[in-house]
């Protein structure tokens, strides 16, 4: 009112009033004096804008909801636009090993943690690539003296009222699951190598015994041999030239020589 009065104006001023029916509201109030014919005028001009500071308190309590919720999840989450980062939650800050004013002042500094092979990909991921959006992208990074596999996914985040190049993107230390796929894979390649052991010992073990079956087979055929050309010719001398007495034994013997060759 005494910068108006003095002949200076006000611009946007908000002001809380009260209607008539008791109803309170605010508004957004401009005036500036005029002098019209040699007299001072006030021309004023009054916006209601009771809804549009009730949307604005509404969008602060939703960000804030939003931002707690973000801090307490256990994936690194962020928002990126044309290359910039809008926001991102603790744990990116962690993985990453950066803060939220380096973030603001040099976004590609994010990638000095990113091995060197691995730096492309996670560009694309991290900064803006749309051929990444919906993949996921393994990439490694290091943490201290510690070299970890983090697992990264980004989306597009879009509306009537934002830019297409925002998008928006979650990030997990998969570490111990790769170590743990590479346990799998390395138990899996020794288990092909012990199975491909034992079958080249199961070969040699058919063939040995096939072996070992020729060489009883020629053992059985060399002593039946034996006993046709040699020792029944010999028993046939001896019970010709034997008493009674001993005929019975070998006859006995000479029984018994029969059933082992045939």
């Amino acid at each position: 009112k005494k910068a108006i009065m003095s002949g200076g104006s006000v611009h946007n001023m908000i002001l809380p009033l009260r209607r008539k029916d008791g109803e309170e509201i605010v508004c957004a109030y401009s005036g500036v004096t005029l002098n019209i014919g040699g007299e001072d005028r006030l021309l004023s001009l009054a916006l209601d804008i009771t809804e549009n500071r009730l949307l604005e308190a509404k969008v602060r309590e939703d960000e804030q909801k939003f931002r707690q919720i973000i801090e307490n999840i256990s994936e690194a989450f962020w928002l990126c636009e044309s290359g910039r980062f809008l926001f991102a939650n603790s744990e990116f800050m962690r993985i990453f090993s950066t803060s939220s004013n380096a973030l603001t002042t040099d976004s590609e500094g994010i990638l000095d943690v990113v091995h060197p092979e691995d730096r492309g990909a996670a560009r694309g991921v991290l900064l803006g690539n749309s051929t990444h959006d919906g993949q996921e992208t393994l990439f490694r990074v290091r943490l201290g003296t510690q070299l970890r596999w983090i697992r990264a996914k980004r989306f597009p985040v879009s509306s009537s009222l934002l830019h297409s190049s925002r998008f928006a993107g979650v990030a997990e230390d998969v570490t111990e699951m790769k170590r743990a796929e590479d346990e799998v894979r390395s138990s899996r390649l020794m288990l092909a190598k012990v199975n491909e052991s034992l079958e080249q010992k199961n070969i040699a073990l058919h063939e040995l015994i096939f072996q070992m079956r020729q060489e009883h087979e020629r053992l059985e055929r060399s002593v039946e041999s034996s006993i046709a050309t040699m020792v029944h010719p010999i028993l046939r001398r001896i019970k010709e030239q034997s008493n009674e007495k001993i005929m019975p034994l070998l006859e006995v013997l000479e029984s018994n020589l029969s059933q082992l060759t045939t």
